[in-house]
């Protein structure tokens, strides 16, 4: 009697941990195949989460990057303006600003409450893809890499 009490004491364990696996299994895939339909083809070129964790930032051969909550799975903005492929795409230290890189030799700093440009970078004379960028813990300077293998430095306020 002891013997079968202790094999069903195990099974029910074994069946208690089967289900609580599951259940965590199943709503990590759900979030990931839902927050990968969001861009319109193209592959991933980046993924940043922003610095109090609620968010991510994905961008995207479809020329755009798109803010995603992260407990939810849900996509809540779409940064779009690029003219080609988004190579870089990095939250500001604060949080309030994204800022994203394109083949289309720009980078651009975005308002994430809103989704308006705040400022556009290159373009114009500058002949050379931008990789990746980054903004300055300070929110006060861009940084590019180009293809041309230079940095580009750039003045947020001018």
């Amino acid at each position: 009697y002891m013997n079968r009490l202790m094999i069903a004491k195990t099974a029910f364990f074994l069946l208690i941990l089967q289900l609580f696996f599951s259940s965590v299994y199943a709503q990590q895939t759900s979030l990931s195949l839902e927050i990968q339909n969001g861009h319109s083809g193209g592959a991933y070129s980046s993924v940043a989460v922003s610095p109090d964790g609620k968010f991510a930032l994905t961008g995207s051969a479809d020329w755009t990057a798109l803010l995603w909550d992260l407990e939810s799975g849900k996509q809540i903005r779409r940064f779009s303006g690029h003219q080609n492929t988004l190579t870089s795409a990095v939250f500001s230290k604060d949080g309030k600003y994204v800022l994203t890189a394109s083949s289309d030799r720009t980078a651009r700093l975005w308002e994430v409450s809103t989704g308006k440009v705040v400022k556009i970078f290159g373009g114009g004379i500058y002949s050379t893809e931008f990789i990746t960028a980054g903004i300055s813990p300070d929110g006060k300077n861009v940084a590019a890499a180009g293809a041309d293998a230079k940095l580009y430095i750039f003045d947020v306020q001018t």
